[in-house]
């Protein structure tokens, strides 16, 4: 029951902070012209979907 908890705490801490990274990436894209954040992003979400797959 704990490590049910503290996994969906960790889980909620990851989603909040990858949040405002989307938001900063994007920010940063629309601002400044610069992809490096947003691209980046895209391929942090290809490999924890590409885990996820894998260990599911």
């Amino acid at each position: 029951m704990w490590l049910s908890f503290v996994l969906v705490f960790l889980i909620g801490f990851a989603a909040h902070r990858a949040s405002l990274c989307t938001v900063r990436a994007v920010m940063q894209w629309m601002e400044q012209r610069k992809s490096s954040l947003l691209v980046s992003f895209f391929y942090a979400s290809l490999w924890a979907s590409l885990a996820t797959g894998l260990f599911a």
